[in-house]
């Protein structure tokens, strides 16, 4: 995974999906927290703000489907 606007890649190992304590376990919230990437976030990974959007550019396969919760507009 690539964080941008920094480039710092990290690779994010599945077998350890809680990487912080932030965010639902294995979201990009919980990743970037866990390696410490300062994703600004508003709403402490509950879906509530539109702070941590993201764009994917590559391996969007390997993405779940967003929940219902994702898709409220706040």
């Amino acid at each position: 995974m690539t964080f941008l606007p920094s480039g710092k890649t990290v690779e994010v190992d599945p077998e350890k999906f809680r990487m912080a304590t932030t965010g639902l376990p294995g979201s990009i919230l919980d990743i970037a927290e866990g390696f410490k990437m300062g994703l600004d976030h508003a709403c402490g990974g509950v879906c509530a703000c539109s702070t941590c959007h993201v764009m994917v550019k590559e391996g969007l396969e390997s993405c779940n489907e967003a929940t219902d919760a994702e898709l409220d507009e706040p």
